[in-house]
């Protein structure tokens, strides 16, 4: 069934109660843990401890702290029809965000959506761009994945959620060789390329990513589930798979 339609603001756009900008995110590193929490807590009393040690690690989600208390037991709006359609247009995968109000107070295994969800929130980016469906997002395929079983307790996202998991969602899986060579071919034929990534300039633990494709200078563009600033930059590729795992290319037989 599709997603209700609520009247949140849109995501990452939280209205304050004064119309000022107090709850925008700074960017990383410009506020010291102890700060972001502070300001989380000025809004949101009752946020919980998960939550706030969650955006002291990553800054960029301090608005979904900062609205906890207004958002998180309320009706969230969570269809994705805009994002379905706006990939009808540019032909681009949609950019979902695990910290989301409309999805991310939500519970995904041990956790919130938006702490633990990366994979659902992937794989709804992969199937919402992929099969046109706009009824599959982050929410619904977290649902989806602890149905399956495709959620482990004390380890996250199973990565067979991206082989017969995907598969069963009608998309088409291959793992491409490693190297900059294949995976540019791949993303040359338009195929999407998730990224399970280790340590470094995405993570402090383990995460997933998507690769969408290059920009004229040969850069790789990316849709980081827990952030939108990383998702704006462009990425050497060697960068990327130096800090990766493993690797998985998704299209669809048509």
């Amino acid at each position: 069934a599709a997603e209700p339609e609520t009247q949140l603001p849109p995501a990452a756009e939280p209205e304050t109660e004064s119309g000022t900008e107090s709850g925008a995110a700074p960017e990383d590193g410009e506020l010291p843990p102890e700060t972001v929490r502070a300001l989380a807590l000025s809004m949101s009393p009752d946020c919980p401890e998960e939550i706030l040690a969650f955006v002291e690690r990553y800054p960029e989600a301090l608005p979904f702290a900062q609205y906890y208390s207004r958002y998180s037991r309320g009706v969230h709006r969570t269809s994705i029809s805009r994002e379905a359609q706006s990939f009808a247009r540019t032909g681009r995968l949609p950019l979902f965000i695990q910290w989301d109000p409309r999805w991310g107070y939500t519970t995904y295994g041990s956790s919130f959506l938006a702490i633990t969800g990366c994979g659902p929130t992937c794989l709804a980016m992969l199937v919402t761009g992929l099969t046109g469906r706009d009824d599959f997002g982050p929410a619904a395929a977290a649902d989806w994945a602890e149905e399956n079983g495709y959620y482990v307790p004390g380890a996250g996202t199973s990565w067979d959620m991206f082989t017969s998991g995907a598969q069963s969602l009608g998309l088409s899986v291959i793992t491409p060789e490693w190297g900059e060579g294949p995976v540019l071919e791949q993303l040359a034929m338009g195929h999407p390329v998730l990224c399970s990534m280790m340590p470094g300039d995405f993570t402090d633990q383990g995460h997933f990513i998507i690769l969408t494709g290059t920009d004229e200078d040969g850069l790789v563009t990316v849709n980081d589930p827990n952030s939108r600033n990383n998702s704006e930059k462009r990425w050497e590729l060697s960068v990327i798979l130096g800090q990766a795992k493993a690797l998985w290319a998704f299209f669809t037989e048509s």
